[in-house]
């Protein structure tokens, strides 16, 4: 089955908090949205520091798994409210694991074309929590 993806503007806001440090980071691009199943995919690429990385939402009702994909770099954040997952970032130097709790996760979908999803969650290496981040996201062809 051919899933024809339609081109959306994506509009991106992060919010990530470490120790007493706060960063803000916002992205407006293109992407394509498309659907197979109950499963929502939106894709885009972004530049980040120098280099072209691929990221994907992989959005349903409970759940969101973020990937992000680079020559050298991979990461697959899995966000479910209520739970702990882990994470494997995947550096040149080797994978390091962590632990994300996804503290709030909601999706609204307007229409086929429209939809927003917010997110909010710590990761933590097991011992100590390293970050707490808020995503929101909004999408609209």
């Amino acid at each position: 089955m051919v899933v024809k993806a339609q081109e959306v503007t994506i509009t991106l806001k992060t919010i990530q908090t470490q120790a007493n440090d706060v960063e803000e980071y916002d992205l407006e691009t293109k992407g394509e949205l498309f659907q197979k199943g109950e499963t929502l995919y939106l894709r885009y690429e972004e530049e980040l520091e120098g280099q072209t990385v691929k990221t994907t939402f992989k959005i349903k009702d409970e759940q969101l798994l973020l990937t992000r994909r680079e020559r050298a770099l991979s990461s697959s954040l899995d966000l479910r409210p209520g739970q702990l997952t882990t994470t494997r970032y995947q550096t040149q130097y080797g994978a390091l694991y962590l632990e994300v709790n996804c503290l709030k996760y909601t999706f609204k979908r307007v229409d086929e074309k429209t939809g927003q999803l917010k997110a909010t969650y710590e990761l933590s290496n097991g011992q100590e929590i390293l970050g707490k981040y808020k995503l929101r996201l909004q999408f609209k062809a």
